[in-house]
């Protein structure tokens, strides 16, 4: 196998194996059919890249290289957050007009002798509602968005992970996910734990000040409400002086908090009966238009925003900017390092690639569980010796060398050996069929994968049991026969 693809094998297995683990995640978390198969196929090329690597001839040096790179891209994320946190920006106004602000794991009004305010706020008018953002950093970076309401009682409803002891039918990773917003969660002033249904219990945390308010808002429905709705799952909502607010972790946006707005008009519109009917708030909530395509408008508006509206449309949860870039320089990584590694197999397969000849320069036996350059021995090995060969080949008139791992044959310095060569970069040469389908085993899925991702990304589709109680609203209902 020539050596110049051994780097793109492993960083794909890994690559591959990652997304295996991602889709594992979220198959389980639709309840879809697959989670064991994708778990499998995660260890397998984990795995297999590890053992790969080991029996490669890579020294420990490339370990120590990673390892450097990895803790350097982590210091720098790290330092550009900080400094993020602590640039102020302010929108819309000179400062917060209404509502509380998070600091020391609780919230403080932004009236009266309070800490210092967060320097990263926004408030702004939309859709007839006041709403206003801060981010701030608690062993995290987290974003508060609040929606002005009338003042009353404090009250917060907040979601249980496991970790917590709570009964979650999510996956692992969206436990983790909520475990890691409710921590960065602040409590409103002076409340106190209250039990409310022992079901409910079971997977929401309340605390307030006024036990009966907490009764009126959390009624049947609306318990039922915030464990069966999309919009509403996982997400904490408290009632704190004349704030209605929830938390989002990440860093603050302005479409972060229209996203987040809406889900707090939604969820002011559904106990606007209960709290506030007859009065001018309650004629706000009732005008409010809180469909997907009203609230954020037509048209115009960032990438980000134009996902999220589809995310929304499709009763998933908005992303962040962070998650979107992520998730399309992943899609990206697979889909080019794929494509371009895949073109390259499948040409030499076909017959589609130039034949090339080597000319060997030096020949001689290789032992691939010991480098005498480096002195590394491989503790996972196969067969000890290899006949190699060392060569030229032209190219556009440029000279290039190569080496080659059992080639047919046993060809003498001055020898050609025939080489196929790949049409498109980074035109990697095949000295035998096994490479390229080789090759294939490992690129193949990661193109699919990358293709996967890009479409669930900036196409989603409504989870599994959306999509399930949508096709049962939409199948007509027989009327009962007649006796």
């Amino acid at each position: 196998m020539n050596d110049v693809n051994l780097p793109w094998i492993i960083v794909i297995g890994y690559a591959a194996g990652g997304l295996f683990l991602w889709a594992r995640s979220k198959i389980k978390e639709n309840g879809a059919p697959g989670a064991t198969a994708m778990a499998v196929l995660s260890v397998l090329f984990f795995a297999g890249t590890t053992v790969f690597w080991l029996s490669s001839g890579f020294t420990r040096f490339g370990l120590v290289y990673g390892v450097a790179a990895a803790a350097a891209i982590v210091t720098v994320i790290v330092v550009l957050r900080k400094r993020r946190l602590k640039t102020p920006l302010q929108h819309g106004t000179s400062g917060p007009t209404f509502g509380v602000f998070p600091s020391s794991g609780r919230t403080w009004p932004v009236r009266g002798p309070a800490p210092e305010l967060p320097p990263r706020s926004a408030e702004f008018e939309h859709q007839g509602h006041r709403l206003l953002g801060f981010e701030y950093d608690l062993g995290g970076t987290f974003s508060l968005t609040e929606l002005r309401i009338p003042p009353g009682p404090a009250l917060l409803i907040a979601p249980r992970s496991m970790m917590s002891g709570g009964a979650t039918l999510g996956s692992p990773m969206k436990d983790a996910r909520l475990g890691h917003t409710a921590f960065g969660t602040p409590k409103p002033a002076d409340v106190q734990p209250m039990p409310v249904d022992p079901e409910f219990d079971k997977r929401y945390d309340v605390s307030t000040n006024d036990p009966a308010f907490a009764t009126a808002v959390l009624t049947p429905e609306i318990r039922a409400t915030l464990q069966t709705d999309p919009v509403f799952q996982g997400r904490a909502f408290a009632f704190d002086q004349d704030a209605l607010w929830t938390v989002d972790s990440g860093g603050m946006s302005r479409d972060r908090i229209i996203s987040s707005g809406r889900t707090l008009a939604l969820f002011a519109a559904a106990v606007a009966p209960v709290l506030w009917r007859g009065t001018a708030f309650g004629a706000v909530v009732a005008g409010a238009q809180t469909s997907v395509e009203a609230w954020r408008g037509q048209g115009g508006g960032s990438v980000l925003a134009g996902v999220n509206a589809r995310r929304e449309l499709a009763s998933r949860k908005p992303m962040t900017g962070l998650a979107l870039t992520v998730r399309s320089a992943i899609a990206l990584a697979l889909l080019v390092g794929c494509a371009l590694p895949t073109v390259n197999a499948v040409a030499a397969l076909t017959g589609q690639a130039e034949t090339i000849p080597l000319t060997v320069t030096s020949t001689g036996v290789r032992d691939t569980c010991y480098d005498r350059k480096t002195g590394h021995r491989d503790l996972i090995c196969g067969k000890n010796e290899h006949l190699v060969v060392d060569g030229t080949y032209e190219v556009g008139g440029v000279q290039h060398q190569a080496r080659v791992t059992g080639p047919p044959g046993h060809p003498e310095v001055g020898d050609t050996v025939p080489l196929k060569i790949g049409p498109v970069w980074w035109h990697p040469v095949f000295d035998s069929t096994f490479t390229a389908w080789f090759m294939l085993v490992f690129t193949v899925p990661g193109l699919l994968l990358g293709a996967w991702l890009a479409k669930a990304t900036y196409l989603p589709r409504p989870p599994r049991r959306i999509r399930r109680e949508r096709k049962q609203a939409e199948r007509p209902r027989l009327a009962p026969p007649l006796h």
